[in-house]
C-alpha cells in the first residue's frame, strides 16, 4: 500500500529527490525559455511519462502504481467527483469545531478587502496598459 511505501525511508527519500529534482529542472527550463507556453509542454510532458513508460516497456502503470509513483486506481463504483466533494464536505460539516471557525471570520473580511483593493489596483493597470477607461457598471 502507498503508506508502506512512505514508511520506507528509502522510498521518501527517491519521491521526494523526485520532487526537488523536477522543480529544478523545471525552474531552469523557465529560467532558458522565459516562456510560459514551454513551462506548459513540460509539464504536459511530465504528465504523459507514465504513458510512455509503459508503451516503450520501462515499467507498466501497474509496476508504478505498485510503486508508489501513481495514485492507486479509483473505484468505478465511487460515483462522480462532484458527489465525492459534496459528500466529504457534508460529512465534514457535524464535525466542524464552529467556535474557531466564527474566530477566523475577521481574518476572512480582511482578505476579501485585500483581494478587492488588489482587483482594482489591476483595473487600473488594465486601463494604463489598455488606455482605455474600464467601467464596472
Amino acid at each position: 500500500s502507498l503508506e508502506e511505501i512512505l514508511a520506507d525511508k528509502g522510498a521518501s527519500a527517491l519521491f521526494c529527490g523526485g520532487a526537488i529534482a523536477l522543480g529544478v529542472f523545471l525552474n531552469l527550463v523557465d529560467e532558458v525559455s522565459k516562456s510560459p507556453v514551454v513551462i506548459a509542454l513540460t509539464l504536459c510532458s511530465v504528465a504523459v511519462t507514465p504513458t510512455v513508460l509503459s508503451l516503450v516497456g520501462v515499467a507498466s502503470i501497474d509496476d508504478l502504481r505498485a510503486g508508489g509513483w501513481l495514485f492507486p486506481e479509483a473505484d468505478p463504483g465511487e460515483g462522480p467527483w462532484y458527489r465525492e466533494v459534496l459528500h466529504a464536505y457534508s460529512s465534514a460539516v457535524p464535525h466542524a469545531r464552529w467556535e474557531v471557525v466564527f474566530r477566523q471570520v475577521p481574518s476572512m473580511m480582511g482578505m476579501y478587502l485585500t483581494m478587492f483593493l488588489c482587483a482594482l489596483m489591476d483595473l487600473k493597470a488594465i486601463e494604463v496598459l489598455t488606455q482605455r477607461e474600464v467601467d464596472i457598471d
